[in-house]
């Protein structure tokens, strides 16, 4: 490692694409003697007194497991940064965000995840007090962030319309997988390669669909940027 490296959490959700994710990242930086990280899996899954509760809705034991696993696994740690995929695990992290430079990194922003609910049996809030409430809470945590990293222009657009996030603050990179992992690609010496269109992708309309070569990197290069 270097003399000073970089000490940095790395809150990771443990959802569906987004596991695939956190194993390109961590592959990359765990390679990094820039980077002296610490990594938080997010599963918002326990089995303790909170999801005992009776009555309390998943949803909510849910969101407050992933509250408790985030400040566990940071509790007594020097960070010089912080890395949070994707903005959900940081939302009522405010004071960690408040303290420490942040970076969010997303491939979706909340309001476009309602629009496409359809395609993951989501059902958005609607126009109420609630929904009210979710937007002015997650707008309020992009504005804490030092950097936001997305995996499309479509999704930087949202966040500078719908939330109000300068654009200068915005960087979009693509993700990415390491070649040789049982993946598409030619490459054989573990860089990150390009990944082809899916029909996943393709049911996020404009959302990020291709990858691009180094992402993981430059994505540690948006931290390092922080300090």
């Amino acid at each position: 490692m270097n003399a000073n490296p970089l000490r940095t959490g790395f809150v990771m959700e443990q959802v569906l694409g987004h596991v695939s994710h956190y194993q390109t990242l961590r592959n990359v930086v765990d390679g990094d003697a820039s980077i002296h990280p610490y990594w938080v899996e997010v599963t918002y899954a326990g089995n303790g007194r909170l999801e005992r509760l009776p009555r309390v809705p998943r949803g909510i034991s849910g969101t407050l497991r992933g509250f408790l696993q985030v400040r566990e696994g940071l509790r007594q740690r020097p960070l010089d940064a912080l890395l949070f995929h994707t903005q959900k695990p940081a939302v009522f992290q405010w004071d960690l965000l408040a303290r420490t430079p942040s970076v969010l990194s997303l491939d979706v922003t909340p309001r476009q995840y309602d629009e496409l609910g359809v395609y993951y049996d989501h059902v958005a809030d609607g126009k109420g007090v609630v929904a009210m409430a979710k937007h002015w809470v997650n707008r309020r945590t992009f504005g804490l962030a030092k950097r936001i990293v997305v995996w499309s222009s479509w999704v930087k657009d949202s966040l500078v319309a719908d939330y109000g996030v300068r654009a200068e603050r915005v960087k979009v990179i693509p993700p990415a997988w390491i070649c040789g992992s049982g993946l598409r690609g030619r490459a054989t010496d573990g860089r990150p390669c390009r990944a082809s269109s899916s029909s996943a992708a393709t049911s996020k309309g404009r959302a990020a669909s291709c990858c691009s070569t180094g992402s993981a990197s430059t994505v540690v290069a948006a931290v390092s940027s922080t300090s």
